[in-house]
C-alpha cells in the first residue's frame, strides 16, 4: 500500500503544499491519493492555501485560423496599467463557427458556451492549469417561441459542495421579453442532472 507509511492527517498536509499538475499526477499513486486529491475538502483547502495573485487570463480570437487563444497575464504592481504576459494555455477545443463565450469562472474554473448567434452548441468545463475539462449536456428546456436565456455558473457551498450551472430561459414577444417568470434549468456536477 502506497501510503501505509503516513498517517492520513500528515498526508493530507504534504499534499496541501504541492502543486496542482503535481496532485493530479499523483491521484494515479493508489485509490486512497486518489480519494483525497479529488475531493471536495482538500480542493477547497488547496485553493485557499494557494496564494492569490492578480493574475488576468485574456480571451482573444483569430479568424484568420478560426482559433481562439487563451493568454495569462500578471498585473505589475511597479508599472500601472502594465501587464506582464505569463504563458499561452493550450486551448483543446474546436469550433465550428464563431468562439466560445466565457460564462464563468470559480475556483480555476472555466464554464465556456458555444452560443454564436444564439444557437447553443456546447457547453464545457475547463480546468486550464489542470488541462482537463467535460461537456456538459445540452439543456432540456428547448422553447419553440422566440425566447433569450442567460446562465448563471458558480459552487453551492450550502450542503452539497457542488459546481452548478443555472440557465434561465425568458420568452419573448417581438422584441420586448414577456413578463412571464422565466423557465429554470439547473445542472449539477455532483449528481450529472
Amino acid at each position: 500500500m502506497a501510503d501505509s507509511y503516513f498517517l492520513p492527517e500528515l498526508l493530507r498536509e504534504i499534499l496541501l503544499k504541492l502543486p496542482a499538475k503535481s496532485l493530479l499526477r499523483f491521484t494515479a499513486v493508489c485509490e486512497s491519493w486518489h480519494s483525497v486529491i479529488t475531493s471536495f475538502p482538500f480542493i477547497s483547502a488547496h485553493l485557499a492555501q494557494t496564494p492569490h495573485s492578480d493574475t488576468l487570463i485574456v480571451r482573444r480570437y483569430v479568424s484568420t485560423s478560426n482559433r481562439e487563444h487563451y493568454s495569462l497575464f500578471q498585473d505589475s504592481k511597479n508599472q500601472p496599467f502594465y501587464l506582464n504576459f505569463t504563458s499561452e494555455l493550450n486551448f483543446p477545443f474546436n469550433i465550428q463557427l464563431g468562439y466560445f463565450r466565457i460564462i464563468g469562472s470559480c475556483n480555476g474554473i472555466l464554464c465556456l458556451a458555444d452560443d454564436f448567434f444564439r444557437e447553443l452548441r456546447n457547453l464545457i468545463l475547463w480546468n486550464p492549469s489542470i488541462k482537463k475539462f467535460i461537456a456538459l449536456p445540452m439543456p432540456s428546456i428547448k422553447p419553440q417561441s422566440p425566447h433569450m436565456f442567460v446562465f448563471g455558473f458558480g459552487v453551492d457551498l450550502s450542503k452539497t459542495d457542488d459546481y452548478k450551472l443555472v440557465r434561465l430561459v425568458y420568452r419573448k414577444t417581438d422584441v420586448v421579453v414577456n413578463n412571464d417568470p422565466p423557465e429554470i434549468e439547473i445542472y449539477s456536477i455532483n449528481s450529472r442532472i
